[in-house]
């Protein structure tokens, strides 16, 4: 009996020296293997180590690694989709990933330390189970390599850009330089020029030519590495000539009814760059809204053509009486500035230096026995310089504003002062004005309605 089972087992082996392969899971299998990982630094680089044990080599199909640079211990939050990934192909039992993990980040800094975590896998040969896992993270890593931008500078219109590539640890740098553009973005796009250098340790220079004449310029300088490429963090470059100067002129060119013409003037020194693509004037009323700032284009906005140098315009639709408080401005890709505050009371008169008369309170009366009697009655206080040589009234009588070319009553005396008339007029719906003329033209006051039954 001994014999026989002497007999079968060397049967058995004999066969499985023919070319019986062994069950990867029996107790002698990787039924308990597993992976350890170590992650540390190298030059510039990191190293990502990765050891099967328990397992035998030939039974490794495929090592790879997913992995990610970030502030915390978040190795079990890694998403296979999203992380970065590297694979090599299997037959061996420790794997070396060599990974650059600053590659495409923006602005680090000396002291910007940060994990990586990994989530190491194996592709095994075996049906019932493809693969084996591990995870990890590493001690916080120090960048051994990082990008610093200088203050720019103007040399005769161009504008140069210095920039720092800076190694803690050896490594190779095969290329630097400084991706820019005149639109502000937070990161490299399709609309950003590329300048390349080959590196050299300490400060170098990437040159713009005539930059100053393309206004605000934003850039980044950049390391490149043969594992990935480092960035600075995005440099706003102001160019000079860029701040606009708004005056507004105290003089009013001129009031009509319910209108004024102001003047004003905008310049900016550097107009090829920042050219003025807005200006006008901005106005508060005052008595209306009892607000009392200086006005700007959350308020009222009467806009003029684009362009610098002097400008008018005529404001419309004011209310007669009403404080103004009016203030030009102008807009380039700088901003939006402001002239002085500047104050204006429209009176329906036609000119800066026609008077002034005051009406607010127009003293226009009927006589209490026959309403057909009216006593109009205003104030002039105010010749504008010029001396005033005839003062009365005008009416209409059709609703339509009243002037001297229609009805006009001419009241006695001339300069300033108080002054009135009477006139007997039928029955009627009747608008009554009164004027003062002086040597710059005709200056009339409020509108007075009178109805004589």
């Amino acid at each position: 009996m001994k014999k026989l089972t002497f007999i079968l087992a060397a049967l058995f082996a004999l066969l499985c020296l023919n070319g019986c392969e062994s069950d990867p899971y029996n107790e002698n299998g990787i039924e308990h293997a597993f992976i350890n990982t170590k992650i540390y630094q190298k030059g510039i680089n990191v190293i990502i180590e990765v050891t099967a044990h328990r397992i035998e080599p030939q039974y490794i199909m495929e090592c790879g690694i997913h992995w990610e640079m970030g502030a915390s211990e978040y190795t079990y939050a890694i998403d296979p989709d999203n992380a970065r990934h590297a694979e090599q192909a299997g037959g061996q039992s420790t794997y070396y990933f060599e990974v650059f993990p600053w590659d495409g980040m923006y602005g680090v800094y000396r002291y910007d330390k940060k994990f990586v975590a990994a989530k190491p896998y194996m592709k095994i040969k075996a049906d019932k189970r493809a693969e084996i896992e591990g995870r990890v993270y590493s001690e916080k890593i120090e960048p051994t390599v990082w990008v610093d931008v200088h203050s720019a500078e103007i040399v005769r219109q161009n504008v140069i850009i210095p920039f720092e590539v800076k190694l803690l640890e050896e490594g190779t740098i095969e290329e630097v330089g400084i991706y820019w553009s005149t639109g502000n973005s937070d990161t490299i796009g399709p609309n950003h020029k590329k300048i390349a250098m080959p590196y050299q340790p300490g400060e170098q220079r990437a040159v713009i030519p005539n930059g100053v004449e393309m206004g605000d310029i934003y850039c980044f300088a950049y390391a490149k590495t043969p594992l990935g490429t480092i960035y600075s963090s995005r440099t706003y470059c102001r160019m000079p000539g860029d701040e606009i100067s708004v005056t507004i002129y105290p003089e009013i060119i001129d009031y009509t009814h319910e209108r004024v013409t102001l003047k004003a003037k905008c310049t900016v020194e550097n107009e090829q760059a920042y050219p003025i693509t807005e200006r006008g004037f901005c106005y508060l009323n005052t008595t209306t809204k009892k607000k009392y700032y200086k006005p700007t284009l959350d308020d009222e906005v009467w806009q003029a053509e684009a362009g610098s140098g002097e400008f008018t315009e005529t404001i419309t639709g004011l209310v007669p009486w009403s404080v103004y408080y009016v203030s030009a401005y102008a807009r380039n890709r700088r901003g939006v500035t402001y002239s002085d505050n500047y104050v204006i009371v429209p009176t329906n008169t036609a000119s800066a230096h026609t008077p002034y008369i005051y009406n607010r309170n127009f003293y226009g009366w009927q006589d209490e026995q026959n309403p057909n009697i009216i006593y109009p009655q205003a104030e002039i206080t105010n010749d504008r310089g010029y001396f005033v040589i005839e003062r009365g009234f005008c009416y209409s009588r059709d609703g339509s504003q009243p002037t001297i070319e229609n009805n006009k009553l001419i009241a006695e005396g001339t300069g300033l002062g108080t002054f009135q008339t009477k006139i007997t007029l039928p029955s009627g719906r009747y608008i009554f004005a009164a004027y003062a003329i002086n040597e710059a033209g005709v200056g009339y006051g409020l509108n007075k309605e009178i109805i004589i039954p």
